[in-house]
C-alpha cells in the first residue's frame, strides 16, 4: 500500500470526521435556540388599519378584566385580521385549547372564519398578522395605570424576534405602538398551566385621555408552531380622587354583611346573606372565582331630611377581579350618593364576609347622624 494512498484516506476521514462534527454542532444549536424564550423591549409596531380604531370616539371602561369566559370580543374589544396572504381569516379566538384557569383563553389564530375550525393541535399559518385592541380609554386622571396579561405558547425562536412573535403594547394615536415582543418557547411557566406572567407599564401613558393596548401575532413564510394564547389580562389603574362639591354633608353609613354560597359549580356561583339590619345581599361569582358580578344590597337610610330606600344593584362587563380572596366595588347610587363594597371570602370560598360604607351627600343641609336610621 503506497503512502500517498495511507495519507488520502487520513484525509477523506478527517473530512467524515469534521463533517459530522459540523452537523452535530449544527443540529445541538437548532434544539437550543427553538427552546430558547425571549423578549425584546422598546418595540415599535404601526397599525396599518388604523383609521378602523381612530375613528372610534367612544371611550371605553380604563379599568378591565378578560377572562375570555363571557362573549368574546367584549366590548371596548376590536379584533383585526391584517394580513391578505394568510389564506383566509383568522382573528383572536376565544377557545378551550390551553386556558390558564376557567374553560377559555384567547389563541391568536383561533378567531375568524378560517380560524376558528382550526384544531388545537394545528400550528398557526404563514404570513399571520391580527391584532386585539383595546380602547380607547381615558388616564388623564390616573395617577398609576398598567396591563398585566399571562401567555402561554411557542413561536420560531430567534434572537430580536424578527419573524414570529407576540407584540403586546400601549398607544397614544391609535396607529403607532410601543411595547413588547416575545417568542420562542414560553410554555414552561409558573403562573398556572405552564403560563407566565407580564405586565406592560403605562406610566409613561399617564395624563393622557385617549389611550389603546393591544396585542399583535405576527408570523413569516416559513416555521410554524403553536402559537400563543393568553389569558386572564387585567387593566388596572388609580385615579386621584374627584374634590367633593361645595357646601356638602357627608354622612358616611357602615353595614357588615355575611354571605354564603347558595349554588353549586361550575354554574356561576351564588352568595347571599342579610346585612346587621337584616337586609338582603346576593352576588354572582365567576365559575373560576376571579371576579364578582352582579351585587345586590337593600337598604334604608334616613338621615338630614333626606330619605332613601330600595335595592341597589350593580353590574358590569368582566365584573370586579377578586385578588387574594378580596373583592372591593365601587358605585353611583344617585347623585351624591357612593357606595363601595369590600369583601373577602374565606380560604373554602364558601362564605365571604364584608363592610358596605355608603357616603351619604346632602348639600346644603344640617350635619345628620354618622350612622343614620336603619
Amino acid at each position: 500500500m503506497s503512502k500517498r494512498y495511507i495519507l488520502g484516506l487520513a484525509i477523506a476521514c478527517l473530512l467524515i470526521i469534521l463533517v459530522d462534527s459540523v452537523a452535530r454542532i449544527a443540529v445541538t444549536a437548532s434544539v437550543r435556540l427553538s427552546d430558547e424564550r425571549i423578549t425584546v423591549d422598546g418595540v415599535t409596531e404601526v397599525q396599518s388599519s388604523s383609521p378602523l380604531v381612530v375613528d372610534r370616539m367612544a371611550i371605553t371602561a380604563a379599568v378591565m378584566h378578560e377572562n375570555f369566559e363571557s362573549t368574546w370580543p367584549a366590548p371596548g374589544w376590536m379584533l383585526i385580521d391584517d394580513s391578505s396572504s394568510d389564506g383566509g381569516e383568522y382573528k383572536w379566538g376565544k377557545r378551550s385549547c390551553h386556558p390558564r384557569a376557567g374553560n377559555f383563553g384567547g389563541w391568536s389564530v383561533g378567531g375568524g372564519a378560517q380560524g376558528s375550525s382550526r384544531l388545537c393541535s394545528a400550528t398557526y399559518p404563514n404570513n399571520i398578522r391580527t391584532w386585539a385592541i383595546y380602547g380607547p380609554f381615558d388616564l388623564s386622571q390616573a395617577t398609576s395605570a398598567s396591563l398585566t396579561f399571562h401567555v402561554w405558547g411557542r413561536s420560531e425562536s430567534v434572537t430580536g424576534c424578527p419573524y414570529d412573535y407576540l407584540f403586546a403594547g400601549s398607544s397614544a394615536d391609535g396607529v403607532n405602538l410601543s411595547g413588547s415582543k416575545y417568542c420562542g418557547d414560553w410554555t414552561n411557566g409558573d403562573a398556572g398551566n405552564g403560563y407566565y406572567s407580564r405586565t406592560l407599564d403605562l406610566s409613561s401613558r399617564l395624563g393622557q385621555s385617549r389611550v389603546w393596548v393591544a396585542f399583535l401575532f405576527v408570523s413569516n413564510s416559513s416555521v410554524t408552531h403553536a402559537g400563543f394564547t393568553i389569558d386572564d389580562v387585567a387593566l388596572n389603574t388609580n385615579s386621584a380622587p374627584a374634590p367633593s362639591p361645595t357646601p356638602t354633608v357627608k354622612s358616611n353609613i357602615y353595614l357588615s354583611f355575611i354571605a354564603k354560597q347558595s349554588t353549586p359549580t361550575p354554574m356561576p356561583i351564588r352568595f347571599a346573606g342579610t346585612t346587621d339590619q337584616n337586609r338582603v345581599v346576593d352576588f354572582d361569582v365567576d365559575p373560576n372565582l376571579s371576579a364578582v358580578n352582579q351585587f345586590r344590597i337593600g337598604f334604608k337610610v334616613v338621615c338630614s331630611g333626606v330619605t332613601t330606600e330600595g335595592t341597589l344593584r350593580v353590574s358590569r362587563p368582566g365584573g370586579w377581579p377578586i385578588s387574594d380572596r378580596r373583592f372591593e366595588i365601587q358605585a353611583v347610587a344617585s347623585v351624591g350618593v357612593n357606595d363601595v363594597f369590600t369583601g373577602e371570602f374565606d380560604p373554602t370560598f364558601s362564605s365571604v364576609e364584608g363592610t358596605w360604607l355608603k357616603w351619604l351627600v346632602v348639600n346644603d343641609q344640617p350635619r345628620c347622624s354618622n350612622s343614620g336610621t336603619w
